[in-house]
């Protein structure tokens, strides 16, 4: 790649985005609760790799891992806001998540990987037997 971009940083970082992506696709409490593992990896791994690539790869390779992380979650709102019904109010895109990207992005892109396949109809709702929006409504918990 290049000098400031660490080809193992990326292979570790692509593994434990890949683990973490897997185990957020399922339902099951118990095997759903191991994708923790893989965000715990992504946060460990830079504090490695500073040692191992240095600071400035190891920094470089992470923002470029945060803007894509970033961009994705942004796709995933202009895919919410695109399948919005006519009358319905769109939801809003927001590009401050590009920021938020360079901390948060081990959580964002399964988050976004995620809510897009449900969004799509290829993966069902988080919780089986309620949407998103209709789990307060059901139990009348709504702020709580």
């Amino acid at each position: 790649m290049s000098q400031y971009i660490s080809l193992p940083f990326v292979v570790a970082l692509s593994i434990a985005l890949v683990w973490t992506t897997l185990f957020s696709l399922t339902t099951k409490p118990g095997v759903r609760g191991l994708r923790n593992l893989g965000i715990l990896a992504a946060y460990i791994l830079p504090l490695v790799f500073l040692f191992v690539a240095g600071w400035l790869s190891a920094l470089m390779t992470w923002a470029v891992f945060g803007v894509a992380g970033g961009l994705l979650y942004i796709l995933w709102e202009v895919l919410q806001r695109v399948r919005t019904p006519a009358g319905a109010e769109k939801p809003p895109v927001s590009p401050s998540h590009l920021v938020a990207g360079l901390l948060a992005w081990p959580i964002m892109v399964p988050e976004a990987i995620e809510d897009s396949l449900a969004e799509l109809g290829i993966l069902t709702t988080k919780t089986p037997g309620t949407t998103p929006d209709s789990s307060n409504a059901k139990t009348g918990t709504e702020g709580n």
